[in-house]
């Protein structure tokens, strides 16, 4: 966190748009840490008791009040930045929003909360990755289950080519990949920059119970090639586990 003598640039970066002081670093501080009296006393106090203008200040990584309100999982301070004019779509230096960062966190009233109040569920970061692709790295189901429930859509592509899906299977968190593609209707046969499915994935890092999903119950493309030519058995870890792979495969011929 920023300390009270460092300047903070606001969006820009120009000379004319730098705030210095302690309004301005505090209420940073106040929105992560939870103190809801400060912001509001922050509120009253800047221009002339017009304070709407500060709930949308940036620090130096352009982040607002309510992105560090979302990083501290405080959905109360972050209800009243949004009922006050914070702006629940602003994106920092690296294209986060506070609903990308909320579902990192995995907070489900901070999402409920910001998609109330209009934010994009299915808005892209710097590198392509969407709420759900977080929700599938760090496998929180039940924010997940809130985006999908707020029509949020799994077959968005990040730089890399892979969908949440791809993610979730690598990790082998079954329960998502079952989520994502049961009620998101994620595509299971989409293949990244490199060719690989979601089952390439899961064979190539062992992960057993997701490559058994996505071929029994999603019909995953056992024969699908990636860019080096291999199908996704022909990447599995080891040969035992294609072996186990095989053997739990009751409706599909993979000899």
């Amino acid at each position: 966190m920023m300390t009270s003598s460092n300047p903070i640039r606001a969006p820009g970066g120009t000379k004319d748009s730098m705030i210095t002081g302690p309004v301005a670093a505090s209420i940073f501080d106040a929105a992560f840490n939870g103190d809801l009296p400060t912001v509001q006393a922050l509120f009253n106090e800047s221009n002339g008791g017009k304070g709407s203008s500060i709930l949308n200040k940036r620090d130096e990584d352009d982040r607002t009040p309510l992105h560090w309100a979302c990083s501290g999982s405080r959905p109360e301070v972050a209800e009243w930045l949004l009922k006050h004019g914070a702006d629940a779509n602003a994106a920092d230096d690296s294209g986060w929003t506070p609903l990308i960062i909320a579902a990192s966190v995995g907070s489900v009233p901070l999402v409920n909360l910001l998609v109330a109040h209009g934010a994009d569920v299915n808005r892209q970061n710097e590198t392509g990755q969407t709420a759900l692709h977080y929700c599938a790295s760090k496998n929180r189901i039940e924010v997940a289950a809130a985006l999908l429930d707020a029509n949020a859509t799994p077959n968005v592509a990040d730089q890399q080519g892979q969908l949440p899906i791809h993610r979730a299977a690598s990790l082998g968190h079954l329960k998502l990949v079952q989520l994502l593609h049961a009620v998101g209707k994620s595509r299971v046969n989409t293949g990244d920059k490199r060719g690989n499915t979601p089952l390439h994935l899961a064979c190539e890092d062992c992960q057993g119970p997701v490559a058994v999903y996505l071929i029994e119950t999603g019909r995953a493309d056992v024969d699908r090639l990636n860019k080096d030519g291999k199908a996704a058995l022909d990447v599995c870890g080891d040969k035992s586990f294609r072996a186990w792979v095989v053997r739990h495969v009751e409706s599909v011929d993979l000899e």
